[in-house]
């Protein structure tokens, strides 16, 4: 899947992005180095392609021309078996958690409020993966740096402030978005960061989620496993 990632992010004229950060594609070029399907060293290497500003170069022995057909059909065949459920939920729980985490610090970007973001704050935040949807964690996102935006104009340099906001506006945001089930509360990729090519592979190839990877809640029944019951 993230091989299959990879490949997708560079069908296009203008490269889309691999992962949800440029910290994640970076772990994902060393899995696959590790591998031996790339080699992203970029020293001295011959048709060394750049993704994010990481250079690597393809080194497996499947042809190029012929791999992303046979990734597909890989992924959309035995990747879909019952009995990787439990993996494929894991992963959906992980990119859940990145791409809650580029969200929040797209949003405070392009209010020019990036100083005011703290991983540990917001990583304890989105530890409840279980009970929210990633279309609500992108609503209530959005909704809390409005708000910081609107208080930082009233109190300019008041970074503590707006701390504080934060900290109180996201889970107050995700109460809200999960009382009222309105479709106005959950943001789907067009409404904020355009989809990377790791959660596209994930929710319409290696899976059938489709639009449920933003709308729903990660469960196991989402991804073809089976509920077993608390003993």
């Amino acid at each position: 899947m993230e091989l299959l990632a990879l490949v997708e992010s560079q069908r296009t004229r203008t490269p889309v992005r691999v992962s949800s950060s440029r910290e994640l594609t970076a772990s994902l070029l060393n899995r696959l180095d590790a591998l031996g399907i790339i080699r992203n060293d970029g020293a001295a290497l011959i048709n060394t392609t750049s993704v994010e500003g990481l250079a690597w170069s393809y080194s497996w022995t499947i042809p190029w021309r012929s791999l992303r057909s046979q990734l597909i059909e890989f992924l959309t065949t035995q990747g879909r078996d019952p009995s990787f459920a439990n993996g494929w939920l894991r992963i959906w729980r992980e990119l859940f958690m990145g791409e809650a985490e580029a969200c929040l610090r797209h949003q405070l970007q392009i209010s020019q409020l990036e100083r005011v973001y703290f991983a540990s704050s917001a990583s304890a935040l989105m530890a409840d993966v279980q009970r929210y949807s990633l279309g609500q964690w992108r609503y209530a996102c959005w909704a809390a740096v409005r708000t910081m935006k609107n208080m930082a104009a009233q109190h300019p340099g008041n970074h503590e402030l707006l701390k504080l906001i934060l900290e109180t506006e996201l889970p107050y945001r995700l109460e809200m978005a999960l009382k009222s089930r309105r479709i106005e509360f959950c943001f789907g990729s067009y409404d904020s960061l355009p989809d990377c090519a790791l959660a596209k592979s994930f929710s319409h190839v290696a899976t059938a989620l489709g639009d449920k990877f933003w709308k729903e809640v990660p469960t196991l029944e989402h991804v073809g496993g089976k509920a077993t019951l608390p003993t």
